[in-house]
């Protein structure tokens, strides 16, 4: 820990309440900050949630809020040493917290975690129900306890910066990113997904097929607009998901993507929000699904969450009474169809393994959730030109479970595969009467 970082145990209680002022419509003038954001990041443990003891007093700005629907109870502040995410039980929270105003924080108490590798502060830990703990969103009740004003600043000038520069420093800071443009199979349909409120990753690529995703949220103002066919500049809020680097934009302001496209190789492109399989095979493997977010794109370490279908629906984390779970439906979607595979890190069947899970169904007008096998997908591409068997003597649910009602698998062994292979979950519908929602849950694979 650094010596900044150490200074905090010598700040008082009274030392605090002089150097802060609770809000006021009128704003007042801030003595200076006692650290940064990077000391406050100096506290996060990979793994914990951590709560911070010590008495702090950084000065930031606000780059990111929720007034234009792509931000959902959370803020982003930046000072000269980096961004950092706020969570907050609070709707509006841009009526108070304003981009380009100057807030001090008084990090005493609160807790700092991170989400799939972009560092957030936020409340004491919620327990989700399977019993994992989570970084809460800070208490309405506490805000005023943390957050402070100060006068109208404006916003910093945003990083430029190109794809393969961004690194660590520029996470949840402003950056812009020129000579980018939208991979040719992205190029057709809306931002995001308005009428079934889901978000969407878009692939923004540059002329030398570098890529990074743009992510926009259903409730976002701009989920509605047309994804631009142009090149140009993109400026927005820059984080990261486990090993994928994403961007958020504030509002339609945020793209200028006006001129003419670049030569690009269009197949070097992705085509979706997948990350390619391992292909190091597992003989074990438990994935609950409750690292992910409600409404995101489902995520897990070594899986494939991709479709064949131009700007279809993939595999969307939902969470319901504390449980995360993946979920796949083809209601309102514009799509002719939905065709959606979330494949299982590549397996060694010769460890004589079984495989387990649960699923659900809800509003069922059609079958349209198969688990099938495959020894010869390669673990990345388009998982329907390969070949899938169903897997045998698997129980899943169906229109006669009852809607929402969690279906055991039972313990399905794998001893008849041989070699290495991939498990897949995969859901077909359409909105025109196949349009039935399938859960998944709890994957386990183990040793018979």
């Amino acid at each position: 820990m650094s010596s900044a970082v150490a200074q905090t145990r010598a700040f008082s209680t009274s030392a605090i309440a002089q150097e802060i002022s609770p809000q006021a419509e009128t704003p007042v003038i801030l003595s200076n900050a006692t650290h940064t954001i990077a000391d406050l990041k100096e506290y996060f443990v990979p793994g914990e949630i951590t709560k911070i003891t010590d008495q702090l007093i950084i000065k930031a700005v606000v780059v990111a809020n929720d007034e234009h629907g792509n931000f959902y109870k959370k803020i982003v502040l930046q000072d000269e040493t980096g961004g950092i995410v706020f969570l907050l039980d609070r709707h509006d929270l841009f009526t108070t917290f304003e981009e380009g105003r100057e807030i001090s924080i008084g990090a005493k108490g609160l807790y700092i975690s991170d989400y799939s590798g972009t560092i957030q502060v936020g409340g004491a830990p919620t327990i989700d129900k399977k019993g994992n703990p989570r970084l809460g969103q800070l208490d309405d009740r506490l805000i005023a306890d943390h957050l402070f004003h100060g006068k109208q600043v404006g916003l910093p000038k945003a990083n430029e910066v190109t794809i393969v520069e961004l690194g660590p420093s520029d996470i949840s800071t402003l950056v812009k990113l020129c000579g980018v443009q939208f991979s040719p199979n992205d190029t057709t349909g809306t931002l995001a997904d308005a009428a079934a409120q889901q978000t969407i990753s878009k692939t923004l690529v540059d002329c030398n097929a570098n890529e990074i995703f743009l992510r926009t949220s259903g409730y976002a103002e701009v989920a509605t607009v047309s994804v631009p066919d142009g090149s140009g500049c993109v400026t927005a809020i820059y984080g990261v998901y486990q090993d994928k680097k994403q961007l958020h934009i504030r509002t339609g302001l945020d793209l200028s993507l006006s001129e003419a496209r670049c030569e690009i190789d269009a197949s070097a492109a992705l085509a979706s929000t997948a990350t390619p399989a391992s292909l190091v095979p597992v003989i074990s493997l438990k994935e609950d699904f409750s690292s992910n977010e409600n409404y995101e794109p489902v995520a897990a370490p070594n899986w494939l969450n991709t479709t064949n279908v131009s700007k279809g629906r993939t595999w969307q984390a939902r969470e319901y009474n504390g449980n995360v779970y993946a979920q796949a439906t083809a209601y309102k979607d514009d799509a002719p169809k939905v065709d959606a595979w979330l494949v299982t890190p590549k397996i060694n069947f010769s460890e004589g393994l079984q495989i387990s899970f649960r699923t659900a169904t809800a509003f069922n007008a059609h079958q349209g959730l198969e688990v099938l096998v495959s020894t010869d997908y390669k673990g990345s591409g388009d998982p329907s030109t390969a070949t899938w068997t169903p897997l045998k003597g698997v129980e899943l649910a169906n229109a006669t479970s009852g809607n929402n009602n969690w279906v055991p698998s039972r313990n399905v062994s794998l001893a008849s595969y041989k070699g290495e292979g991939f498990v897949a979950f995969r859901y077909t519908g359409s909105s025109a009467g196949k349009a039935s929602t399938f859960r998944v849950d709890d994957v386990v694979i183990s040793k018979s």
